[in-house]
């Protein structure tokens, strides 16, 4: 509204969506410091690189901090769903439509038109090329600018790639050898930095996670 306000009057303007949607995520999130900041990938408390970056799996951080092996890992996280998983995609469409009531694109109607055989989001803030592609036609068609096609189908935000587990989503979309890597770095990096990851740590997101656990268990 502000924008609006100090336009010049002859000047449009378009508001677009932020493609976010976590529904296939519910386990992922950040991990913060006492102080309530982020903890980011390139920060002292880790040794190395992480498979992925800034965002943790709350659930396999609730499994290192319990002493389980990658196999026990997989076998729970490859388990049939044990949560209300319609009601966790609802929560996040209705989250997407409260962000789309000031948009003049809808992520929402994006989003619905995507083949559910394809990924949309590699991450919950990370769209796909498809999703992406999508909305840049609709703002051009908006405008009445004339799209072209791009033929580098290279996708953009695939870094990182965060796991689609069946025990949350009913879906699952990973590789075992790349996870069993990933458990692998993770596993170090949490059981060395244990206390002061969980010093003041505390999530909506991790809470579920313990739950979801507590019932495989």
């Amino acid at each position: 509204n502000y924008l609006r306000s100090i336009l010049p009057s002859e000047s449009k303007m378009l508001v677009i969506p932020n493609l976010y949607f976590d529904a296939d995520f519910s386990t992922f999130g950040y991990i913060k410091d006492h102080q309530g900041e982020s903890i980011r990938n390139g920060d002292e408390i880790w040794s190395k690189n992480l498979p992925w970056s800034d965002y943790h799996d709350y659930l396999m951080l609730a499994a290192v901090a319990r002493k389980l092996d990658f196999q026990s890992f997989l076998t729970l996280v490859s388990s049939d769903p044990k949560c209300d998983i319609e009601k966790l995609r609802s929560i996040s469409f209705s989250e997407m439509e409260s962000r789309d009531s000031a948009c003049d694109i809808k992520g929402c109607d994006l989003l619905e038109k995507t083949v559910e055989k394809d990924r949309p989001f590699h991450s919950y803030n990370h769209p796909s090329n498809r999703l992406m592609i999508e909305l840049a036609n609709r703002i051009l068609k908006q405008l009445g600018v004339a799209a072209q096609n791009i033929s580098d189908t290279t996708e953009r935000l695939k870094h990182p790639s965060l796991p689609i587990y069946p025990v949350s989503t009913g879906k699952q979309n990973f590789d075992e050898n790349a996870h069993m890597q990933a458990f692998d770095v993770y596993s170090h990096e949490y059981k060395s930095s244990i206390s002061s990851i969980f010093s003041n740590f505390s999530s909506k997101k991790f809470a579920f996670a313990l739950a979801l656990m507590d019932e495989l268990l």
